[in-house]
């Protein structure tokens, strides 16, 4: 199997492997706030990201979990999960995960991301509006260890 279908099937497990509690509310307006939801997975370790730089192409930095499949991904809309799986996938507009082999756990750069999981395009700048976005880790059968809360990126 070449590393490229390899980072592509692992991207694919980890999304289909997410889950997310966010609620509806705490949408915040305003050019450039952050604004913290719900914890993506219940009963796993609470991981504290931050964006920072170019809200357009932000980068995204955490305390490095040394954990072998971490995800940080951005979506259009609310991170909308049922039955331990994100049913918006095509809502996601860039996302980093450890098999790219680009960037490093804990300090991505936006140009170290793609628009999907399985793309190999660069990832465009974002317009301006609202996204949500958030970091997660998972054991090698799927499991959720750790994730931070939704968070909400307005874009100017």
């Amino acid at each position: 199997m070449s590393t490229n279908t390899r980072v592509a099937l692992c991207a694919a497990v980890i999304l289909l492997a997410s889950a997310c509690g966010a609620d509806d509310g705490n949408a915040n307006g305003g050019g450039g706030e952050f604004v913290f939801n719900n914890q993506l997975f219940s009963n796993t370790q609470l991981l504290s990201p931050a964006a920072s730089g170019d809200m357009h192409a932000p980068s995204f930095s955490w305390p490095a979990t040394g954990e072998r499949h971490v995800v940080c991904a951005v979506f259009r809309k609310r991170i909308a999960v049922r039955q331990d799986r994100i049913e918006n996938e095509d809502d996601m507009v860039w996302v980093w995960h450890s098999g790219m082999r680009r960037g490093r756990e804990g300090n991505v750069r936006w140009d170290d991301g793609r628009p999907g999981p399985s793309s190999t395009d660069p990832p465009r700048s974002l317009p301006a509006g609202t996204y949500y976005w958030a970091l997660w880790t998972l054991d090698v059968a799927g499991n959720p260890l750790g994730s931070s809360r939704e968070l909400t990126m307005n874009v100017p």
